[in-house]
């Protein structure tokens, strides 16, 4: 036998995740129905032909195959590839991941491991979206991502798919934060291809993880599966485009099973089945982002920053700052047209268009007097034209758009 150095729960815990592979629930049922009790379980279940004898032909084959050297053969690979794994019975196994109904036995993880406890204690916001992104989608997230660093450290969860989730892995990197990147396949499978040029900058700012042993390849069914542990290790999840039935609603909707808050970007065109996702969620209640501040004021960590600033204000500070703003208390911005200052604008306006400039030009004359609906009634151009010269603008930061629609 091979000295592994773990204990003996642990290479219980072990053993049965390769016993019952990811998203089957019989293993957590089993061990509900043991009083949470690893060895007892774990007797029943090995020990027990009638329990092996109830599994399906298909389970079956895949409960009696692990032996004790496959399971000293993967560990040892894992231990030469530098993946380390944390079961379920470790003291680093996320307690957020313990409170839900089927968690993953085993979590196999490369990189900065103290995330998963960093998880329990940062603001964490989940990401998702589709891997045919929209520029629109991709620009957006990265720009709230970016937005949100200035004011708190959040820990980034997303898939490492293509599209909106190597990008907002990528945002948080750059604006100096972390990221756990979830893979729907062992952390040894080059998948996706078109992102494996930035696995070195995640492993080194950040965390891959996934219930896949090395060697497990990319299948469709993976993905739904894995979705759970992005929704269940985020505060709350972000969803930036998706249609009614992709893995971005799947996670959304996780996240409103497990009560988290579920915020989603509107959609640049409501016409756009490719949105059909995010206007589902919005019609079920979800939050609209229009600013960062719509998903701050929904975190408990920077609710508790400011009510903790508040308190060292004497209560003629307080009231003098509620009579001056009344919003003061929840978003903790500046009075409109001092906020967010002038570093943070584009004056660059040679690379715009004529009708971008007359736009341009009729907010910086009059701050925080135009939304959308007012700027449309100045031109006589379609108003989708001016909703996507505004858009641009926003984007490129030309121009703000405070928390009441209004533009700086």
């Amino acid at each position: 036998m091979l000295d592994f150095s773990v204990s003996q729960s642990d290479m219980m815990w072990y053993r049965l995740s390769l016993m019952f592979e990811p998203g089957n629930n019989r293993l957590f049922e089993t061990f509900r129905a043991n009083h949470d009790n690893i060895s007892q379980t774990y007797t029943y279940i090995t020990e027990n032909t009638e329990f092996a004898d109830s599994l399906p032909e298909a389970e079956k084959k895949i409960f009696t195959s692990v032996t004790d050297e496959m399971c000293e053969g993967i560990i040892a690979e894992c231990a030469a590839l530098g993946i380390s794994i944390i079961t379920y019975g470790s003291r680093f196994y996320p307690n957020s991941l313990r409170t839900i109904y089927n968690p993953p036995a085993v979590l196999y993880c490369k990189g900065d491991v103290s995330l998963l406890s960093a998880a329990q204690v940062l603001p964490s916001l989940g990401v998702v979206g589709a891997r045919d992104s929209s520029e629109y989608s991709t620009k957006t997230a990265e720009k709230l991502i970016r937005e949100l660093f200035k004011v708190n450290k959040y820990l980034i969860i997303s898939g490492f798919a293509v599209g909106t989730d190597i990008a907002s892995h990528l945002a948080a990197i750059r604006a100096g934060g972390k990221t756990i990147a979830v893979k729907g396949c062992g952390l040894d499978y080059n998948y996706p291809e078109p992102n494996l040029k930035y696995t070195d900058e995640i492993e080194k700012n950040g965390l891959f993880i996934s219930e896949y042993p090395p060697g497990k390849p990319p299948k469709a069914m993976n993905f739904p599966i894995r979705n759970r542990i992005i929704a269940a290790l985020s505060d709350a999840v972000l969803v930036t485009e998706g249609g009614v039935k992709s893995g971005a609603l799947s996670t959304a909707n996780l996240a409103a099973d497990f009560g988290k808050d579920v915020f989603v970007i509107p959609p640049r065109d409501i016409f756009d089945k490719d949105y059909s996702g995010n206007i589902a969620l919005l019609q079920d209640g979800a939050i609209p982002v229009y600013s960062p501040s719509d998903i701050l004021i929904h975190s408990p960590i920077f609710i508790s920053t400011v009510m903790t600033e508040l308190s060292k204000r004497s209560k003629e500070d307080i009231e003098a700052s509620f009579e001056a703003s009344e919003e003061v208390v929840i978003t903790n911005e500046k009075a409109a047209g001092e906020w967010p200052g002038d570093s943070y604008f584009n004056s660059d306006i040679s690379i715009l268009d004529e009708a971008s400039r007359e736009v341009y030009g009729l907010i910086k004359a009059s701050p925080d007097e135009h939304n959308a609906d007012s700027l449309a009634d100045n031109f006589s151009g379609d108003p989708d034209m001016i909703l996507d010269i505004v858009t641009e603008l926003e984007l490129k930061r030309f121009i703000y758009r405070s928390p009441e629609g209004y533009y700086l």
